[in-house]
C-alpha cells in the first residue's frame, strides 16, 4: 500500500469516527425534550463502540474525547460552554468505558 493510500485510509477512519459523534450529538439533542437529563452519554457510547469496532482504537479514542465534549457543550448547563459543571462522574465513566 502506498503512503498516500495509507494516509487516505487513516483520514477516512478518523472522519468516520467524528461523523458518528456528530450523528450521536444530533440524535441526543433531538431527543432531549423526551429524555431530559437522563442518560446524556448513551448515544455517544454507541458511537464510540461502533467507531472502535469499525475504525480501530485511535478513532475510538477520538470519538470518546469529542463525544464527551459534545455532551458537555450541548446538554449540560451552562449550555454552549465547556465548563464541565454537569455530570462529572458520568463523564469520567464515559471516558473510562470509551
Amino acid at each position: 500500500m502506498s503512503n498516500d493510500t495509507a494516509q487516505s485510509a487513516r483520514v477516512t477512519r478518523y472522519a468516520f469516527a467524528l461523523a458518528l459523534v456528530g450523528v450521536a450529538t444530533v440524535a441526543r439533542v433531538a431527543t432531549n425534550p423526551v429524555l431530559g437529563s437522563q442518560a446524556p452519554y448513551v448515544f455517544h457510547l454507541v458511537a464510540v463502540i461502533v467507531a472502535t469496532w469499525v475504525a480501530g482504537a485511535g478513532p475510538g479514542a477520538v470519538a470518546t474525547v469529542f463525544g464527551a465534549a459534545a455532551v458537555d457543550y450541548f446538554l449540560f448547563e451552562p449550555l454552549h460552554t465547556l465548563a464541565w459543571t454537569g455530570n462529572l462522574a458520568g463523564g469520567i465513566v464515559f471516558c473510562f468505558l470509551g
